[in-house]
């Protein structure tokens, strides 16, 4: 699944390898669609990797609660990056966008769920 179609290169932030993009606790204002790279989700008892055209921080935008885990770059990486606002507008004028975070919300909560 390819998330980047519906950012369209904006807001592209760059983190290097070993970077911190977020740790769990912080306020979630954004989500983030992996452009290139990796990143590790940890939240102390797993860890899972993800790479481009995948994405991740959506459960703070959906629950509107702190980061569940934390979010580290494991190879050079660039993110696309979708604000609130922005969440909410694809959400509600584009369903297949919707269709496509909750398939990787739960392909993650499996892989999370099986070790």
């Amino acid at each position: 699944m390819d998330l980047m179609r519906y950012v369209n290169g904006r807001d592209v932030v760059s983190f290097d390898a070993g970077a911190t993009i977020f740790t769990k606790g912080d306020p979630g204002t954004a989500m983030y669609i992996i452009a290139s790279g990796e990143v590790e989700l940890t939240d102390g008892a797993r860890t899972v990797r993800i790479g481009p055209g995948e994405s991740f921080g959506e459960m703070a935008l959906i629950d509107r609660r702190p980061r569940s885990t934390d979010a580290v770059a494991v190879v050079p990486t660039e993110l696309a990056s979708i604000s609130q606002g922005l969440f909410l507008v694809l959400i509600q004028e584009t369903p297949y966008f919707a269709l496509e975070i909750m398939h990787s919300l739960t392909e993650r909560l499996r892989a999370a769920s099986q070790g």
